[in-house]
């Protein structure tokens, strides 16, 4: 097996969006626990378009020299406000920043969830709302 730095890998994928085909790349780290795993899940990336960018939405974006695939919390203006389901740390991005945006979550068992969903919905609502509580409920 060959590593690639993930410089040259997240260089690929912004390629491919850009061009306007979706990608599919599994999930690495904790960030986005309870809802992805790392190393199980998939997700599908679609390119950017101002329409998809909206509260709750999952997106693979640029920050401090990294990519991270977090949700949108908020939106300020033409600054969005990110966060991972996971973690205490929040982002701040604009749409420049952003590459791509998750439509679909491939589980390990193949199942395929399309987002946005009424179900995803509510469980970003609910999770959102225990945010307080997090830390605790994911140490469970």
């Amino acid at each position: 097996m060959k590593t690639i730095p993930n410089d040259l890998f997240f260089n690929e994928i912004e390629k491919i969006l850009l061009a306007g085909e979706n990608v599919s790349i599994t999930v690495k780290g904790r960030s986005m626990m309870p809802l992805l795993h790392s190393g199980r899940d998939i997700v599908v990336l679609a390119p950017v378009s101002k329409q998809k960018l909206k509260i709750g939405r999952i997106v693979l974006f640029r920050y401090n020299e990294r990519y991270l695939l977090h949700r949108i919390i908020k939106i300020v203006g033409e600054n969005f406000i990110i966060q991972g389901d996971g973690t205490r740390n929040i982002e701040n991005a604009t749409a420049a920043d952003i590459i791509g945006v998750v439509v679909a979550i491939i589980r390990k068992n193949g199942k395929k969830i399309y987002l946005p969903n009424l179900k995803e919905n509510i469980y970003f609502r609910l999770w959102y709302l225990l945010k307080p509580f997090r830390r605790y409920l994911l140490a469970i």
